[in-house]
């Protein structure tokens, strides 16, 4: 399997990208309103749009890889594009279809399945925070630390290496224990 599956070309991330966003959560916001009521919708909804476009706008740029300029070799480099990583892709994958069976399953069973769907969202948070920090403190010789923010930057570089999966559990249990 390729490591890199695909790269988003820096064209596209520049606009592209968060105007897309923008007209989606316009669009989630118009239907919502639609159902729930627009106080509703406007309570839930445009936090998270605003957050993923808070996202999008400062974070994806900062995951960007980088490539020699060919007009200046000697300069910066400039960035080339977003990689989509093919483990990243299968966690993802992974994570929908478990999340999808604990519904279903909630379903069958009779229980509520939206407390269990808020303990799924920050069991996949923890999860992946502390597979990071797992992989962090493994691997400290290839990153440089002089301070905590040193390590948070780290932590949150996903650039530079991926997951410890002893981690993610650790961190999705406690959460799940701290949920419960």
């Amino acid at each position: 399997m390729r490591q890199t599956l695909l790269v988003i070309p820096h064209e596209w991330l520049q606009s592209g990208l968060l105007i897309a966003w923008l007209i989606f959560g316009i669009g989630l916001l118009a239907v919502m309103s639609r159902r729930e009521g627009i106080a509703k919708a406007l309570a839930g909804f445009v936090p998270l749009i605003l957050i993923v476009a808070a996202v999008i706008y400062f974070v994806i740029p900062r995951l960007e890889i980088t490539d020699i300029d060919p007009q200046n070799p000697l300069g910066n480099p400039i960035p080339i594009g977003l990689a989509i990583r093919g483990y990243g892709v299968c966690l993802t994958v992974a994570i929908m279809f478990a999340i999808g069976l604990v519904v279903l399953r909630c379903r069958q069973i009779g229980m509520d399945a939206d407390r269990v769907i808020s303990m799924c969202f920050w069991m996949v948070i923890f999860g992946i925070f502390a597979a990071r920090v797992f992989y962090v403190v493994q691997k400290h010789d290839d990153f440089v630390f002089h301070s905590v923010g040193d390590f948070l930057v780290g932590i949150l570089d996903m650039t530079k290496g991926g997951l410890v999966v002893y981690g993610g559990l650790i961190g999705g249990c406690a959460a799940a224990l701290v949920f419960m």
